[in-house]
């Protein structure tokens, strides 16, 4: 049952995952159809003009730390969320089980959802 559970987490956390990434991918793009009003405006930038030269501000360095950012937000997400194995019972749903008991821990501990969301093939891409 932990390991439907356990599958049933990490499909939902990749779908959330992947779907995030893709919102932001198409709220940063410049593609939108005719009349259909183009969404707000992710982000503000200042052109200035400076002799020859046009001046962003802030800087596309700026805007792609920020959106590097906010996609590394979107994976740390599940960061903080442990993945259940078939030998340890969670110490949330073990306190809601029943409080009184010591913690169950076992020897196979797959660490947290991001090390598998992370690596995932449709992620990466």
């Amino acid at each position: 049952v932990k390991a439907h559970y356990n599958w049933s987490m990490y499909q939902a956390l990749l779908n959330a995952t992947k779907s995030s990434l893709k919102a932001m991918k198409l709220r940063l793009s410049s593609n939108y159809r005719e009349g259909k009003q183009p969404p707000p405006a992710f982000f503000e930038v200042d052109l200035q003009l400076n002799g020859d030269e046009v001046v962003l501000n802030p800087s596309v360095t700026d805007i792609q730390a920020a959106i590097n950012g906010g996609a590394v937000a979107v994976l740390k997400c599940s960061k903080m969320i442990e993945a259940w194995d078939t030998v340890t019972i969670p110490k949330n749903v073990q306190l809601i089980l029943d409080a009184n008991l010591p913690p169950v821990q076992g020897t196979g501990s797959q660490g947290t959802f991001y090390d598998r969301i992370a690596q995932d093939r449709e992620i990466l891409k």
